[in-house]
């Protein structure tokens, strides 16, 4: 396949930096103050719109920040490794914030609730660090407009976001983010540990997020813990991603992947625990790309809901380890779009605890597309299916392990919404409901 090519390839160039960084780099030292912003400020701002890559090297230790606002950084972030070199908020005083992000631009006197915030398409690669985010921390109060009517006190928007409109690149390796759970919408210290997307802009209450044009997402041998969100990459066309040998322990979803177009995508090998969602595909009524792209989600191993703490986020529990949804074709009245992007579902690991949880896996939209979901294997009871296909104009499901405990409904679903699709399940039971299904038991 050629997404598979395209993958070794890029996992090589992981191992590289964005491109060699220019003078040696003064390796900054904790001041042993309690606050290390100015320090941590000034060295980012040195980098910003740099002809070449520069670097900022941290030393071991614990440095102590407010929020960190850099407009066109381009460059790299070293530490001496992860649980050596430590970044947290302040301890002393709530961090700063805008009452209303994402309506004007962002300032250094009017920053967003984020700790390292990369504007205006930069080009970040970070690595050899933790970002930590404890239970006591506070931030002056915020709302966000796509959430109107709450407010934030104890949680950031995210540890990490790279946005803009044009051309902007994130590299984390060796990265450890580790959020502490509270009673906030999203469960979490920090909403999402990293956000990689156009710029979202609201006016007036309405949405005039502006759509970043090309981009390069990679997250390797990183380590997540008790956030919101995982990994957002969102708004965004033409980007190159791979989120590669990840361990993830989320509140909500541990990848999303949300209105991508002309963008090539994989999320290979990471091992997840998500409380709602593993990994999750979608595009929404209003930004709902037209230009295909191709995802691969393979062998990753994911559980749902293990803590059954996915109640309190919703009141039927988990939805299910991996779902592609069409949100525009559910919108009422329907938004006419469904699902045209190739989407390899293959070779993961699936496991349902005796939480609840909808489904093993979600096709909640497919078009003009090939959606495939071959070869997975999924383990536990969930309260509908362990193959979910609704909406579907063609999905191919074909080869999966669906044994152990069986579900209260059928091992593969297939809704009156469904037609034209071929399933290879032999042994297992297909509740088949749509029109025009070949279904081979």
């Amino acid at each position: 396949m050629e997404i598979f090519h395209w993958i070794s390839i890029t996992a090589v160039a992981v191992t590289l930096s964005l491109e060699p960084v220019h003078g040696a780099a003064r390796e900054l030292q904790p001041n042993g103050t309690g606050d290390d912003t100015a320090q941590l400020q000034a060295a980012l701002s040195n980098c910003t719109d740099a002809q070449r890559p520069c670097e900022v090297s941290l030393g071991e230790g614990v440095f102590y920040t407010d929020v960190l606002l850099v407009k066109g950084f381009n460059g790299a972030i070293a530490g001496r490794g992860e649980g050596r070199t430590v970044i947290r908020p302040l301890a002393h005083r709530p961090l700063r914030s805008t009452p209303t992000p994402f309506v004007d631009e962002p300032t250094l006197a009017q920053p967003y609730p984020v700790l390292l915030h990369f504007a205006n398409n930069s080009k970040v690669e970070i690595s050899k660090l933790s970002l930590e985010f404890p239970a006591d921390l506070r931030v002056m109060q915020y709302e966000v407009p796509y959430y109107p009517g709450l407010h934030y006190t104890t949680s950031l928007v995210a540890a990490i976001l790279v946005d803009g409109d044009r051309d902007a690149e994130l590299v984390m390796t060796h990265l450890t983010i580790a959020g502490a759970d509270n009673d906030t919408f999203d469960g979490s210290t920090i909403a999402s540990a990293a956000r990689f997307e156009g710029q979202i802009r609201y006016s007036q209450g309405i949405n005039r997020t502006r759509i970043m044009q090309k981009g390069r997402l990679v997250a390797f041998e990183s380590h997540i813990r008790r956030s919101g969100y995982g990994i957002q990459a969102l708004d965004s066309m033409n980007v190159d991603g791979v989120l590669a040998g990840n361990t993830m322990d989320v509140r909500v979803y541990a990848i999303a992947l949300t209105d991508l177009g002309g963008s090539k995508f994989a999320a290979v090998r990471n091992t997840i625990d998500a409380e709602l969602e593993g990994i999750v595909v979608d595009q929404t009524p209003k930004l709902a790309p037209k230009v295909p792209s191709q995802y691969l989600i393979a062998q990753n191993t994911l559980r749902v809901n293990e803590t059954g703490r996915a109640v309190e986020l919703d009141s039927t529990g988990g939805y299910g380890g991996i779902g592609v949804y069409d949100f525009a074709a559910q919108s009422m009245p329907p938004a006419g779009e469904t699902i045209n992007s190739d989407v390899t579902i293959w070779d993961n690991d699936i496991t349902i605890p005796e939480n609840p949880v909808k489904d093993g896996i979600d096709v909640s939209g497919d078009g003009p597309g090939d959606i495939t979901v071959i070869g997975n294997r999924i383990r536990g009871t969930p309260y509908d299916s362990k193959i979910f296909v609704d909406l579907s104009r063609g999905t191919i499901i074909a080869d999966n392990d669906l044994s152990g405990i069986n579900p209260p409904n059928s091992d593969v679903h297939l809704t009156s919404t469904t037609r034209d699709c071929r399933v290879i399940e032999p042994g297992d039971t297909v509740f088949d409901q749509g029109i025009h299904n070949l279904v081979i038991k």
